[in-house]
């Protein structure tokens, strides 16, 4: 997904630096800066179901969950998907520094309110290092928390997230902090959320966050229904291809056969002549007690040379002409043979998907819409 797709989810991002002389929304956050380290998942895991009290949204991990929900549940909530892309990039500030007490707050302002995506899990990636006075390394030192403000009037930010990763800064490698935001089976809800970095020592760092996407139920039966046709196009060229590939073997197979015969002739003339060849040659070492003194035999032996020759190169060529045929015909076997199992696994892709697809239309559009449908895209039975 491109950062473009993000519009309307993503509305605000901004960077600010603060002092001890922040303003009154600033210093709201002031008494919840946690530090990363400090942290207890326990903690956040609490927050997490206080949050979760309030579904909105559904998010299930794939379209064969739907079987297992009521149609009362899909009826009254928004249903979506959780797509299995990798996360998109929602914010990114590439250096930053921090003096030694120093804080920072990165915003973002999600709104999802009527889209058909929404972001259902977030991940803030911190990486820092120190500096060096002199000769003498000083690690760098940070702590960050992640805070929601569920309205603009929200006085009361809650706290979030879960640390999965907290490594610190040394002279041999950069520090790094990982939070990840995730309520099981629902969304992350709207509203300003702020990644506030605090510095206990002067710190260079960059911070990135990312979040993967759920998409609502209707268009994931629709972009499931697209791929469907994709998929069936593709079965049918597989199959296509598959059998338009019968004919060619077959001509090949012949072609082996006859060659086949033909090497095996030429073998054959090549074997006899070479024996005839030392059968004359050794009635050579009488060719005194003949009258012509061998003549006629160094004649037949010279004749069969010159026919030991021609066949040589005729066996020659007929290996050569064998081993293309072969060639050939390994590499077409392959392709039918790829086409065959990729068509195979084309319908058992669709077939798997088969039910929850039907499953889903039905509970949405009603049985007439799914049979009609069905029937349209010609889905397999």
């Amino acid at each position: 997904m491109t950062r473009g797709q993000l519009n309307g989810i993503v509305d605000r991002c901004s960077s600010n630096a603060t002092d001890s002389r922040v303003n009154e929304h600033h210093q709201i956050l002031r008494g919840k800066v946690v530090s990363a380290v400090e942290s207890s998942h326990s903690d956040a895991s609490s927050q997490e179901d206080t949050l979760a009290k309030d579904i909105t949204s559904i998010v299930v991990n794939d379209l064969e969950e739907i079987i297992h929900l009521s149609n009362t549940t899909i009826a009254n909530s928004n249903v979506f998907v959780a797509s299995h892309q990798k996360g998109s990039l929602l914010y990114d500030a590439p250096t930053q520094h921090l003096q030694a007490n120093g804080k920072r707050r990165h915003s973002l302002y999600v709104t999802t309110n009527g889209s058909r995506q929404k972001i259902r899990s977030m991940r803030i990636s911190v990486v820092f290092n120190g500096s060096f006075v002199g000769q003498t390394y000083h690690p760098g030192q940070i702590s960050v928390v992640l805070v929601h403000y569920k309205s603009d009037d929200d006085l009361h930010p809650s706290t979030i997230g879960c640390i999965e990763s907290d490594t610190p800064n040394t002279m041999e490698a950069f520090g790094f902090i990982i939070i990840r935001h995730e309520i099981p089976h629902t969304t992350v809800e709207d509203g300003l959320y702020e990644v506030v970095v605090t510095a206990k020592a002067n710190t260079n760092y960059s911070i990135s966050l990312s979040g993967k996407i759920a998409v609502h139920v209707s268009e994931e039966v629709k972009n499931m229904l697209v791929d469907c046709i994709v998929k069936k196009n593709e079965l049918e060229q597989c199959i296509q291809r598959a059998s338009s590939l019968d004919a060619p073997m077959a001509i090949l197979r012949r072609k082996l056969t006859i060659e086949n015969n033909l090497l095996c002739q030429a073998t054959k003339e090549c074997d006899e002549r070479e024996v005839e060849i030392e059968r004359l040659e050794l009635e050579l070492d009488y060719r005194d007690d003949m009258k012509d003194g061998g003549a006629s035999i160094e004649a037949s032996i010279k004749a069969l040379e010159t026919e030991y020759m021609n066949w040589s190169k005729t066996l020659a060529n007929r290996l050569k002409v064998n081993d293309s045929l072969t060639s050939e015909m390994k590499n077409v076997s392959y392709e039918r043979e790829a086409s065959t199992l990729a068509a195979k696994g084309l319908e058992q892709e669709t077939d798997s998907k088969k039910a929850a697809l039907s499953q889903a239309m039905s509970i949405l559009w009603g049985e007439k819409a799914s049979s009609m449908t069905s029937l349209k895209l010609n889905l397999p039975d």
